[in-house]
């Protein structure tokens, strides 16, 4: 679906045949506001972990003195570990830790910062360690790029709570249609419930299983079965 589509079936949601959805224009440009603001709702839920978000984006290359990197503005948050590929192919890791803890580890690093956020190591390189000239992978979540036109492609896992979620927001703006926010509102979290339990179903052939604590039967004699 991209935005095009998506607007049309925003448009329908609240606006049915009253209008047109917009193509062009400031109605075009608020639609779209809204859409990459309830985009960046959801990446950054902290209470879910997207799996579609997960990506092992590269930020440069080691040099010696050279401690701290600049990461993507895109970027989340750090799934488990930063790597460095040699020159030789060979590949090493670095634990992320968190920045009081920066003494704490051996090939560990860091990341702090705002706007870009960045990358330390806390090891000391020198000029003839094997990871100079390596390239540096930080494995996290990324939030999508914004939409900018109509053809751009809606990168979340169910657009259409994209839908429901922007229609509920336009609708309780517009006095005309404010009176459907709420319906539009319960479909969209209808559907966000629904993205939650498949972004915790794991594969077909390895799902997730749920952890369950059981507590042991005493037995009358005492021993524990």
């Amino acid at each position: 679906m991209n935005i095009t589509t998506l607007f049309s079936q925003i448009n329908q949601s609240f606006r049915g045949s009253d209008d047109d959805p917009p193509t062009a224009g400031t109605d075009f440009n608020n639609w779209l506001i809204a859409t990459n603001r309830k985009k960046d709702e959801w990446a950054r839920d902290g209470k879910h972990t997207w799996r579609s978000l997960f990506a092992v984006n590269s930020v440069g290359t080691v040099s010696s003195g050279s401690q701290s990197y600049d990461l993507d503005t895109n970027f989340l948050v750090a799934s488990d570990k930063v790597t460095v590929t040699t020159l030789t192919g060979s590949v090493v890791d670095y634990v992320v830790g968190e920045p009081q803890e920066r003494d704490r580890y051996q090939k560990s690093c860091y990341i702090s910062g705002t706007d870009p956020q960045t990358l330390t190591f806390n090891d000391q390189f020198s000029s003839t360690d094997s990871v100079i000239g390596g390239t540096i992978k930080v494995a996290g979540y990324y939030i999508p790029d914004d939409y900018t036109s109509g053809g751009s492609i809606v990168t979340i896992d169910d657009p259409y709570w994209l839908v429901y979620a922007v229609a509920a927001e336009l609708a309780f703006n517009d006095i005309t249609y404010s009176d459907k926010a709420p319906d539009l509102n319960a479909k969209a979290n209808n559907l966000y419930s629904q993205m939650v339990s498949n972004n915790r179903r794991g594969s077909s052939n390895m799902p997730r299983q749920a952890r369950t604590n059981v507590n042991r039967i005493i037995d009358p004699s005492g021993e524990s079965n």
